[in-house]
C-alpha cells in the first residue's frame, strides 16, 4: 500500500505545461488510472465471478473499495488545457467553447474558419464544427424530404444544394 500512497504525495513537477493546479490534479488522476487499471479489472472480475467462493469475492470487493479515489476512471474530467475549466470542453480540441472561439477567430486553430453561408464547399464534418449543426440539420432535413421523392444519389446532392440556396441568397443559382 505504500507504493500506492507515494503516488499521490506532493513531488517536484515540471509546471511549464500546466495552467493551474486543477490541471496538475487531473494529470495525476489520469496517470493513476492508467497504472492501476489492470489491477482494478482483475478485482472486478473476481467480484463478478459467481463460481468463486463468497469469501474470495468479498476480499476482492474490500480491496477494490480500499483503493485510492484517484484510481477510479470516473474521477477523470475533461478540462480545457488553455484555461483549466471543466465546462463546455470540445474533445477534439481539448479546449472550452470560449477558448475555441477566441483561438479560431485569431486563426490559431488549423482548418477552422468563421462560419458563413458562403462556405458550403467544405466537408460536412468541418461545417458541423463551424456552425454547431443547426444549419446542417436544416439542410439535411430538406435533403431527406426531397430524397423521399427521388431515391437516387444525384437527387440527394441536388436537394442539399437547393436547401443551401434557399437558406443563403448569396450563393449563385
Amino acid at each position: 500500500m505504500s507504493k500506492m500512497a507515494s503516488m499521490f504525495r506532493p513531488k517536484k513537477l515540471d509546471l511549464s505545461g500546466f495552467v493551474n493546479t486543477r490541471l496538475i490534479r487531473d494529470h495525476n488522476k489520469r496517470n493513476a488510472v492508467e497504472q492501476t487499471e489492470p489491477e482494478r479489472q482483475a478485482l472486478r472480475y473476481l467480484i463478478r465471478n459467481t463460481s468463486l467462493p463468497q469469501r474470495v469475492r468479498a476480499q476482492a470487493q474490500l480491496q477494490l473499495s480500499q483503493m485510492h479515489a484517484y484510481t477510479r476512471p470516473t474521477q477523470i474530467k475533461n478540462r480545457c488545457v488553455a484555461s483549466g475549466t471543466a465546462r463546455a470542453v470540445f474533445r477534439d480540441f481539448r479546449i472550452n467553447r470560449f477558448q475555441f472561439r477566441m483561438q479560431a477567430l485569431a486563426g490559431e486553430l488549423p482548418g477552422v474558419k468563421k462560419a458563413s453561408c458562403c462556405y458550403f464547399n467544405m466537408t460536412a464534418s468541418s461545417l458541423f464544427i463551424l456552425i454547431g449543426g443547426s444549419l446542417l440539420s436544416f439542410i439535411a432535413a430538406n435533403a431527406n424530404a426531397n430524397a423521399n421523392a427521388n431515391a437516387n444519389a444525384n437527387a440527394n446532392a441536388n436537394a442539399i444544394e437547393e436547401g443551401a440556396a434557399a437558406l443563403c441568397p448569396c450563393l449563385p443559382p
